[in-house]
C-alpha cells in the first residue's frame, strides 16, 4: 500500500515527557518504532486534568510544533483537552490543534457537547473514542437495539452514525473483519429526528 494512501496517528503521553525535547525524542521513537518517515498526526494525549500544569502542557505543545516544522509530523493536536486549555495553547504559541480527539457519545455531559461545536468553529476537528462503550465497545442500550431492529442494521452500526452526524470522526475498535466491514457500512443508514431524540434522552446504557 502506498504510504501517501494511509494515515498514521501517534500519541504523546504526558506522563512520560517533560519538555519539548522530550516530546520531539517521543515522535523520533514512534517514527522508528514504525518505520516512517513522518507521522500524518501527533497527539499531546491529556492535559492539565492529568496533572501537568499550564506551562507544561503549553512546553510539551511547543515540542509538537517543532516536529512539525521539522517536516517530521504533518498535523499535530491534542486529546482530552478543553476549551480553555486550548486557547492557552494558542495564546502562548500562535497555533491552535489540528485535532482534538475525546470522548463522545449520546450521553456525554451538556459541556462535552458545547466543546464539540466550538472545537468544530474553530476549525478543530473532533475525533470521538468510546463511541460503542469504552474499551468493551459493547453498544448496548434498549433504545440502542429499538433503532437498530428497526433499521436492519447493528447497535455499533446506529452509535457510528449518530456520531458521525454530529459531524465528528469516529475510531471504533473491532474485534474481527466483519466487524470492520459492518463499521464502514453506514453511507445508507440514516437516522431519523425521532431516533435522534430518542437516542440523546435516553438513560446511559450500563457498560458505558
Amino acid at each position: 500500500v502506498p504510504r501517501d494512501e494511509l494515515w498514521v496517528t501517534s500519541k504523546v503521553k504526558v506522563y512520560v515527557v517533560s519538555t519539548s525535547q522530550d516530546v520531539v525524542r517521543q515522535v523520533d521513537k514512534s517514527l522508528k518504532e514504525l518505520s516512517l518517515d513522518y507521522l500524518d498526526l501527533m497527539l499531546l494525549h491529556g492535559g492539565d486534568g492529568w496533572g501537568i500544569g499550564p506551562e507544561r502542557d503549553v512546553a510539551l505543545w511547543m515540542g509538537l510544533i517543532e516536529a512539525k516544522k521539522a517536516g517530521k509530523v504533518q498535523n499535530i493536536g491534542v486529546s482530552n483537552h478543553n476549551r480553555q486549555e486550548i486557547e492557552r495553547l494558542e495564546k502562548e504559541t500562535g497555533e491552535l490543534p489540528a485535532v482534538n480527539q475525546l470522548e463522545f457519545h449520546p450521553w456525554v455531559p451538556a459541556e462535552t457537547f458545547e466543546l464539540v461545536r466550538w472545537c468544530q468553529s474553530r476549525g478543530i476537528v473532533v475525533t470521538a473514542y468510546g463511541s460503542l462503550g469504552g474499551a468493551k465497545n459493547s453498544a448496548r442500550g434498549e433504545v440502542v437495539a429499538q433503532i437498530a431492529a428497526r433499521r436492519g442494521v447493528t447497535t455499533a452500526q446506529v452509535l457510528l452514525r449518530w456520531a458521525l452526524d454530529q459531524g465528528v470522526a469516529v475510531i471504533p475498535g473491532a474485534t474481527s473483519a466483519q466487524h470492520i466491514r459492518e463499521d464502514l457500512d453506514l453511507e445508507s443508514l440514516r437516522l431519523s429526528p425521532e431516533d435522534i431524540r430518542l437516542l440523546e434522552s435516553a438513560t446511559i446504557p450500563e457498560d458505558f
